[in-house]
């Protein structure tokens, strides 16, 4: 899992969303950019794209 928590959304990443970050099956990279993206989407089972 990849992407930008703004400061808005801070708190609901830190209550909801880490505890189910363990590491191996989830991992968290945080915000990255197209070089990084390459390996974990090309070894993705899922891809979810959320669009507001």
């Amino acid at each position: 899992m990849a992407g930008k928590v703004d400061a808005v959304d801070a708190n609901f990443f830190e209550q909801d969303i880490v505890s189910h970050i363990d590491g191996r099956q989830i991992e968290y990279l945080d915000e990255i950019n197209h070089t990084p993206k390459t390996e974990p989407l090309g070894n993705a089972a899922i891809t979810l794209l959320p669009i507001k």
